[in-house]
């Protein structure tokens, strides 16, 4: 069992979730002039679900680099987005 995990994003809301249920966590914080942004937005035409599975998959890619290059040692990683869709 491990002590701790990475959480991939900075949410407050996440950090105060981990703290309630007391799960202990160390950031995975991007690195200087890293574009976090882009990936996050909406292709033309793109589906929801789509949408979601992108960037879900592209934010755990992005936070399994950082944690390499971190030299830390292993850890689960928690990687989420809350993404909220409405019917055109």
């Amino acid at each position: 069992m491990f002590s701790y995990i990475y959480l991939a994003s900075q949410s407050p809301r996440r950090q105060e979730l981990l703290k309630q249920i007391g799960v202990q966590f160390e950031m995975l914080i991007a690195a200087p002039g890293e574009d976090t942004e882009t990936l996050e937005a909406p292709l033309p035409h793109e589906r929801a679900r789509d949408y979601v599975e992108r960037v879900t998959f592209a934010k755990s890619a992005i936070a399994l680099a950082r944690w390499q290059n971190s030299g830390k040692p292993w850890a689960p990683i928690l990687c989420a987005d809350t993404t909220v869709s409405l019917p055109a």
